[in-house]
């Protein structure tokens, strides 16, 4: 299992889709990760290239080029391996990488997303936060089924009063 928050999402969701890319690629890899848990995911890098979201984090990372995006942006690399858990935790009130990022993600992946009402970008990672049952309620399922060699696809964080579990 791999589990990222904001850039880290992005990697996250990379490593798991490096199959995808071509097998010239030295990044290339065969499907090894049986689950993915991504926190307020950079997970469309052309958009927050272009939004410049993170004050041109996006760009910065890519150096600029804008030609690299086919080959580092998880939303371009989809799909996931066959038997990937995929589960998706994002803040309503993140003001810094838009939920409507994992909202989209979620329907173009068939993954779950579980938004949060109430919290920004940083509850995710904050253990004293409202928010960090729903991380951990993420977490769990995808350690256990990863840990079992199952692949868990119909797993869903239950929701709790402050957050909605989204299924596309």
């Amino acid at each position: 299992m791999v589990a990222g928050h904001s850039a880290g999402g992005q990697l996250a969701l990379w490593s798991a889709a490096r199959h995808r890319l071509p097998p010239s690629c030295s990044w290339h890899g065969k499907p090894a990760i049986g689950a993915v848990v991504a926190l307020a995911a950079l997970s469309d890098l052309g958009e927050a290239f272009t939004a410049g979201l993170g004050d041109g984090a996006a760009a910065r990372l890519l150096d600029g080029r804008a030609e690299l995006l086919g080959l580092t942006d998880p939303v371009r690399l989809l799909p996931l391996a066959p038997g990937t858990r995929l589960a998706l935790v994002h803040g309503v009130r993140d003001r810094l990488v838009p939920v409507d990022m994992s909202r989209r993600f979620a329907a173009r992946a068939g993954a779950v997303l579980t938004e949060i009402q109430d919290a920004g970008h940083f509850a995710l990672i904050d253990p004293l936060s409202a928010a960090w049952p729903a991380v951990t309620r993420a977490l769990a399922p995808a350690g256990r089924q990863e840990a079992a060699g199952v692949p868990h696809l119909a797993g869903r964080a239950r929701p709790g009063p402050a957050m909605v579990t989204t299924t596309r």
